[in-house]
Formats: C-alpha cells, sequence, structure tokens
C-alpha cells in the first residue's frame, strides 16, 4: 500500500516502547544530511507559528543556508515585511536559548511579527540586508471547506468577533473575513482546510461562547483539477464528480499510472465533503485543485419608454412579463420569517 520494502521497516510502538532505540541510530544512518552552505546568504522555511502571550508570535523554522543570529533583520518573501529576531532558541528537550542557528537546525525564532496571520506555512524568509534564490515550492495556503458563523444575538456579535480572533492567534490556517446576510444579520465567513480541521475549530469556539450557528454555504461556480494516480480509481471519481453536478472539461493521461481530470463544478458541491470523499474512493492517492471560473452574464429584459416605432406586441409581453415578476416578489417579499427560524435551520447537532 505504501510502496515500502517490509525489510527496511521497523517494528516499534509508541505505546509500549517497543523497538524505539532503533529509531535514532535509523535516522542518522538512512536520512541525508542538510545539503545547505552556511557562507551562502540565509534562507530560512517556515514551518509553523504559535502565539505566546508573554513573547508574542513564536515561529518554528529551518535553516537552508547561512547563519541566524540573535538580532538579524528578517525579510519574508510571501508578505514583503521585515522583522527584527528578538530571540532565538532549539528544543533541547526544553526551548533553550541559543542566540544562533545554523546551516540544517531546526529551532525558534521569536521576532517582532505581530500577528501568526502574517507567519505563513512554507514561507521563505531572508535577511533583509542580503539577496537570495528563493525556496521554490511555497504556495498560499487553499481552503478545501467554508462556513459562515454567525452570532444568535445581536449584541455577542463582538463576543464571537473576540473569541475567533483568540482561535486564530494559535491557527493561522483559518481565513476569516466579515460578512452580512438578510437572514442572519452579520457574521464571519471562515475557511479551513478540510471537515476535520472546521469540526475542531468549532468544538474549541464552542468552549469560548455558545451562542452562535454556523452554515456551510456557497454560491460561485469553480474549475477543479483532479490528479489521480492510480487508473483504477478513475470511474469512482468520474461518478463521484457526476453526481456532484459537475461538468468534464478535459480528461488526459500523465502517464501509465496516473490521469489528470479538469471538472466545473459548484462550489457549494466542493467545499463541504468532497475532499474527504475524494480521499476515501481513492485511498489516499488522489487529490485536487480549484481556482475560479467566469460567471456567464444572466439575461435580463429591460423595458423603456421611448418615442415612437417599435412592435407593439413585444412591448405588451415584456410588459405582461415584467407584471408578473412583480407579483411573484411581492408575494415573496411580504413574508415575514424571523430570524430564530434561520438559526435553527442552520443548527447542526
Amino acid at each position: 500500500m505504501f510502496d515500502l520494502d517490509p525489510n527496511d521497516a521497523l517494528l516499534t510502538s509508541a505505546k509500549t516502547g517497543q523497538g524505539l532505540e532503533h529509531v535514532l541510530p535509523a535516522v542518522i544512518e538512512r536520512m541525508p544530511p542538510p545539503t545547505g552552505n552556511r557562507n551562502s546568504p540565509l534562507r530560512m522555511l517556515l514551518l509553523d507559528s504559535y502565539y505566546n502571550e508573554y513573547k508574542g508570535v513564536i515561529c518554528h523554522v529551518a535553516v537552508v543556508d547561512g547563519t541566524l543570529l540573535k538580532g538579524d533583520k528578517i525579510l519574508s518573501a510571501a508578505t514583503g515585511q521585515s522583522y527584527e529576531v528578538l530571540d532565538v532558541r532549539i528544543m533541547h528537550p526544553e526551548l533553550t536559548p541559543t542566540g544562533i542557528l545554523l546551516t540544517g537546525q531546526v529551532g525558534y525564532v521569536v521576532s517582532s511579527m505581530p500577528s501568526t496571520k502574517e507567519a505563513r506555512v512554507g514561507d521563505a524568509l531572508y535577511q533583509s540586508r542580503s539577496i537570495a534564490e528563493p525556496l521554490p515550492g511555497f504556495k498560499p495556503v487553499k481552503h478545501m471547506v467554508f462556513s459562515g458563523v454567525y452570532p444568535i444575538e445581536g449584541s455577542d456579535f463582538e463576543a464571537l468577533n473576540h473569541a475567533i480572533e483568540r482561535l486564530t492567534c494559535n491557527d493561522a490556517s483559518v481565513s476569516v473575513t466579515k460578512e452580512s446576510s438578510t437572514a442572519l444579520s452579520l457574521g464571519f465567513r471562515c475557511g479551513f482546510l478540510g471537515l476535520l480541521h472546521m469540526d475542531v475549530f468549532h468544538q474549541h469556539l464552542e468552549q469560548i461562547i455558545h451562542n452562535f450557528s454556523y452554515a456551510l454555504s456557497v454560491y460561485y461556480i469553480v474549475v477543479d483539477h483532479l490528479h489521480v494516480k492510480l487508473f483504477r480509481y478513475v470511474g469512482p471519481v468520474i461518478t463521484l464528480c457526476s453526481e456532484r453536478r459537475g461538468e468534464q472539461l478535459e480528461y488526459t493521461f500523465i502517464d501509465s499510472p496516473r490521469a489528470f481530470m479538469k471538472y466545473r463544478l459548484p462550489l457549494r458541491e466542493i467545499v463541504i465533503d468532497f475532499h474527504n470523499e475524494l480521499k476515501i474512493i481513492t485511498s489516499g492517492y488522489g487529490s485536487f485543485d480549484y481556482e475560479d471560473s467566469e460567471i456567464k452574464a444572466y439575461r435580463k429584459d429591460v423595458v423603456v419608454r421611448c418615442e415612437g416605432g417599435g412592435d407593439v406586441n413585444w412591448k405588451r409581453k415584456l410588459l405582461e412579463k415584467q407584471k408578473n415578476g412583480k407579483k411573484r416578489m411581492l408575494r415573496v417579499g411580504s413574508i415575514d420569517i424571523p430570524q430564530e427560524a434561520f438559526h435553527q435551520l442552520f443548527k447542526v447537532s
């Protein structure tokens, strides 16, 4: 399943402690050493970050080239912002101050970064005074699941805002934008990496504030790029896309075991559980990416009053259609639905 030679596998158990004494020697023997150059300009890879109430943002970094010293100025390739290095530490096994990180080392950097939102996982960090080649492979986080979060009472909006800000301090992968709904009033639109990520965030939010509801709803069409590594999974993937109202745009073979498919699907069909379903039916071998598609223009008949000319019958037909539309709008618009009804509708047990 994992394309692994059984003779190379280690028999270990973290629960019982069996075979743990063989893990570190195997890492030293089998893993290649760092290939960086200590004399080259500084290049670091940002691995993770979290917020500390006393020290601020603490970044977990790996030094690819060069040397990092306390007091250096570092520059983010993703945001273009510059920060001062206030402290440098390594795990030994606790956070131990060293003041320096060398090529190949992994450590923690405390800087003047104000928020974890600026610490993007996979970002490259350089010294401000030097010019270095960028690290390949960095892409901004693309969210797979979206959720609207709204307070039950309008007076709880600020409390909900504070709770979300508190959680996102230690989880920069969550995107948060304010939005307004006619039915649910002011709220927030949150993007997550998957269903599990969303569920964990909602559980943590419930521990801070109880009076909120959330709804999974989107309205835009996207183009979906599917990569299937094994040919035997192509059929189930096509069935999945067809069930999600997908329109196939492209279907090509990359090589003998891999295929590439391009579909146009409604975003609401992929933001809830499409990612999980794809992983299940392909045993983890399938992956996908998406991008916005152009929304076609919607036809709208407009009648204007003009002097003379034109087909009278055609004008009467449009006027009659307009009258029927106004009657339908008045009939629907006159219904008064309380806001609590929408919260109960979107409430998830």
